[in-house]
């Protein structure tokens, strides 16, 4: 790829980060009329000034350009001299306790500074701070060990060179450590893992946290007082001086290049019993395997596009690493950052619960990059390719918002989003798009909706107003509106919208076409309608009279609570981004307090936006580098900071308890059988289980002897969650939708009142066949439904609303479980008495969840052969669920 080429010369940290920014090139910004001096030719001098403009050479260029000038020492050698703060100071407290507390604090935003600026940014102080700082204007912020002194060297520089067109803030920033620094020593990961780390260097980077807060349109800091005048001082409690501290690592530091964390424990050879399991009904399985590798997405880092500069301003969307520095625990200081838990730091494990970091680590954040999805998607254009520009508009609409509507936005309706697009690297054609699109449902999507429509069919399947593209809207009355409109020309404003169940149901309703072979429409079909089961419900808040039960999708699936392992539920209140306030040590030219204070919101809400779909997430976790993810947050550092994928895993695991309740009613011990009636009560708002069709829930009932030993089982299954004949017995016909010999019918598990054997089992699923009458999960393929005994949520009627499209089908709709409103279900098993069964003692019930069961993942594999198809058969053959909450390929 030619894109990797430059890493062997550049080497792989301090280059790989150039390449990770060159998508803002193409964000459309328009040129803003600015002064900037001739840049000096590309020759052999490091020293030569000024810089070429980013923009104009590109960022690899121009990094390797900016490198070299900071270690050759080149702002301090140029003709006129530039100039340079008086002394080198402290930027914050500096405490070392000695033998009390070994480990010093240095409470500065930065180490011990001196900083050194060009002539165009001595034109702007001279001039009173008015107006702007001409292009090619840098500011060179040489680092010191704290406290400052002479005799602690350089460790690094963080710098700002001016390019107005590249962002809206018009600053190219940067964090270059010197060359023999562990920060730039040759790394040893491959050039792929280079590109994944956070960059160190580019436009809308997460430096404007705090440069936002600044009182001019500048974003800098920058004070005449500390070149020619008394700089602040502040306390410093040390028992020597000079004394230096290697060990107190550079905020910046530790941000740059991070993201790499250690990727998680996976099978190294594909699971053989999967193989042997399936290799009955997906021939040559073991053989696609060895001769295909699984191909990767384009590394996290790449999916960057900015606010675009003025006077154009930002578009409507914008990626998620323009929010990342302040809507992150972004560690500024080294006292504990905002939004984490607990609160108060400590040397223990540290959970980041900000937006960002939960939502990073989330299936909606996650969306754009699903393996799942992908292999759906291309089972669907391989079933239909005469209906390819449909298929790709209408899933993307929701998995690729952003860079689907985006595209519309800059090129007309006629435009179409392709699954390329995805696959596109920067300075590739459509790379912005991809970018977008692979972000998923991101911050700027759900904080762009309209209220417009919201709840009516005409916004359901993804078609969502939005607002105007400098509107950024939220929960809260009278937000703090200063820093996120320097920083990204973005203006947040109270949404009442955002609360709304509504909002949601916009994409978790979704209405397809059905398709026949030809690719004719012959009637559509709800694929999803969690949205509609929730309006008929006793959750609802949107028709009156409104249930005191009610509750929104944001009351389960953004909580306000956290419960640490051990202890209760505690309510959360935080202030909701990590910006330079009246918190951080005092400096020059800060804004006004009032408008840059964030009040503490109480109830805090987190974005952990999480269903129970652990087994992809688990996928994520363990071939991080493959999906290409970072599995660490590189701006959350502070401590022992605990994986997102970990909290989002756990988090979903707590969900799944919320979800239902299982009890045996009464259980008796009859001459000829024993008897017991087992009840599941849905406690969720909505159907269980909701969303995509071919999700299911099952009862696994053991009768067991004194020892544990199972006697008799209906819905256990084997190691990759395959329900079998009983413990330890073969795969049930209807796992794969077999053809029964002498009828010729496909095997499935009807809706059960009674069982009495152990190949009958109670499933919780919606079964739909095709047009050809075959039961499928191609979505747009839903002819028939045989059977939906999705557990109903309390409250619902016949009479409410969308009952046609949420009632139970097949055996369940004669059910009288499924006609009291009750949410629940009551099977009764009678279990034959014999010798064997004669010696049971206790009677085990145990509520099961798969989101890609086994036939779902069967009618993948065999329904396309491409790269999506390749990469599901990959991971679902090398993912380790032992010892996660998924063991056994189940959750409880």
């Amino acid at each position: 790829m030619r894109t990797f080429a430059i890493f062997a010369k550049w080497g792989l940290v301090g280059a790989a980060v150039a390449l990770a920014c060159f998508a803002v090139i193409f964000s459309g910004a328009a040129p803003a009329p600015q002064t900037a001096t001739t840049a000096a030719p590309f020759n052999s001098d490091p020293c030569a000034f000024p810089l070429p403009l980013p923009t104009q050479v590109g960022e690899a260029i121009f990094e390797q350009r900016l490198y070299a000038f900071l270690d050759n020492g080149c702002y301090a050698k140029q003709s006129p001299p530039w100039t340079s703060d008086r002394e080198l100071r402290d930027t914050g407290p500096f405490l070392d306790m000695g033998n009390l507390n070994p480990t010093p604090a240095a409470l500065g935003t930065h180490p011990a500074v001196k900083i050194w600026y060009s002539p165009e940014v001595m034109r702007w102080l001279d001039g009173g701070r008015k107006g702007a700082i001409a292009d090619g204007g840098m500011i060179v912020k040489e680092m010191h060990d704290p406290p400052a002194s002479a005799a602690n060297g350089i460790d690094g520089w963080t710098t700002m060179f001016r390019d107005h067109n590249g962002s809206y803030d018009g600053w190219y920033w940067s964090y270059h450590a010197p060359p023999s620094s562990a920060s730039n020593a040759p790394a040893s990961q491959d050039a792929r893992k280079a590109a994944l780390a956070y960059p160190n260097s580019g436009f809308g980077l997460y430096c404007l946290n705090c440069h936002a807060s600044v009182d001019n349109a500048e974003s800098t800091f920058a004070s005449r007082r500390n070149i020619d005048g008394d700089p602040l001082t502040y306390l410093v409690v040390s028992p020597t001086l000079p004394n230096p501290h290697p060990e107190l690592l550079d905020l910046h530091d530790l941000k740059a290049g991070g993201g790499l964390g250690a990727e998680a424990k996976r099978i190294p050879t594909p699971n053989s019993h999967l193989l042997r399991t399936f290799e009955p009904v997906v021939p040559q399985l073991a053989k696609r395997l060895e001769t295909e590798d699984p191909v990767p997405f384009p590394v996290e880092t790449f999916d960057h596009v900015v606010a675009a500069a003025l006077p154009a301003g930002p578009q409507q969307f914008i990626t998620s690493d323009q929010c990342i520095g302040c809507h992150d625990a972004t560690q500024n200081m080294a006292a504990p950052p905002n939004m984490i838990y607990p609160a108060a730091g400590g040397n223990g494990p540290i959970t980041n619960l900000s937006p960002y970091g939960e939502w990073r680590a989330s299936m909606m954040g996650l969306a754009g990059r699903d393996p799942v999805f992908y292999a759906q998607l291309e089972s669907e254009l391989t079933r239909y390719p005469m209906r390819k520009t449909f298929i790709q508009d209408t899933c993307f609409r929701c998995h690729g918002v952003m860079g689907e509507r985006q595209l519309q936005i800059d090129r007309g309706p006629n435009a179409h989003f392709t699954e390329e697009m995805v696959y596109t690297e920067p300075g590739e054609p459509d790379a912005e798009y991809g970018a977008l699109a692979r972000e998923g449902i991101s911050c700027a999507t759900c904080h762009h909706i309209a209220a417009e429509g919201l709840g009516k069919p005409e916004t359901f399947t993804g078609l969502f107003q939005v607002g105007p593209r400098t509107e950024i809207y939220g929960p809260f009355e009278n937000p703090t509106k200063r820093p996120m409109e320097q920083a990204l020309g973005l203006t947040p404003k109270h949404a009442p919208q955002i609360q709304s169940a509504a909002l949601c149901g916009t994409c978790h309703t979704i209405e397809l076409p059905v398709l026949n072979k030809k690719g004719e429409q012959i009637g559509t079909h709800f694929e999803q309608a969690t949205y509609l089961e929730w309006l008929n419900s006793s959750f609802q808040n949107e028709r009156a009279p409104v249930p005191s039960t009610a509750r929104t999708c944001q009351s389960c699936h953004m909580p306000q609570v956290y419960q640490a392992e051990g202890s209760q539920p505690q309510k959360l209140s935080y202030r909701i981004a990590s910006i330079e306030d009246n918190t951080f040590p005092l400096v020059d030219n800060r804004a006004p307090d009032a408008e840059i204070t964030l009040p503490v919101r109480d109830p805090y809400s987190r974005h952990t936006l999480l269903g129970l779909n652990v087994f992809v997430l688990e996928m994520f976790r363990q071939f991080s580098d493959l999906l290409g993810i970072r599995s660490a947050d590189p701006m959350a550092t502070y401590g022992t900071p605990i994986a997102g994928l970990d909290t989002s895993i756990r988090s979903a695991t707590q969900l799944a308890a919320e979800t239902a309740k299982v009890e045996i009613l009464s259980l008796a011990a009859n001459p000829g059988s024993i008897d017991a009636e087992v009840k599941v009560t849905n406690l969720a708002g909505h159907s269980f289980p909701s969303g995509v069709e071919f999700r299911r829930t099952f009862l696994d009932v053991e009768l067991l002897d004194q020892k544990g030993q199972v006697l008799w089982a209906s819905g256990a299954t084997n190691s990759i969650g395959v329900i079998t004949d009983g413990a330890g017995g073969a795969p049930l016909p209807s796992e794969f939708f077999l053809n029964n010999p002498k009828t010729g019918q496909q095997a499935y598990q009807p809706h059960h009142e009674v069982i009495t054997r152990q190949d009958q089992v109670q499933i919780y699923e919606e079964l739909v066949k095709d047009p050809e009458g075959k039961f499928t999960t191609s979505f747009l393929s839903l002819a028939q439904t045989v059977k939906n005994n999705k557990l109903q949520p309390s409250g619902w009627s016949r009479q409410g609303p969308y009952a046609e499209i949420t009632e139970p089908k097949g055996g369940a709709a004669l059910d009288p479980s499924y006609r009291d409103g009750s949410g629940s279900d009551t099977v009764t098993y009678r279990i034959p008495r014999n010798a064997t069964t004669s010696a049971g003692t206790t009677l085990s019930v145990r509520l099961w969840y798969q989101t890609i069961p086994p036939s779902y993942l069967m009618q993948r594999f065999l329904g396309a052969s491409g790269k999506n198809t390749q990469r599901l058969i990959y991971l679902a053959t090398h993912v380790d669920y032992t010892g996660t909450p998924a063991q056994g390929w189940r959750l409880a």
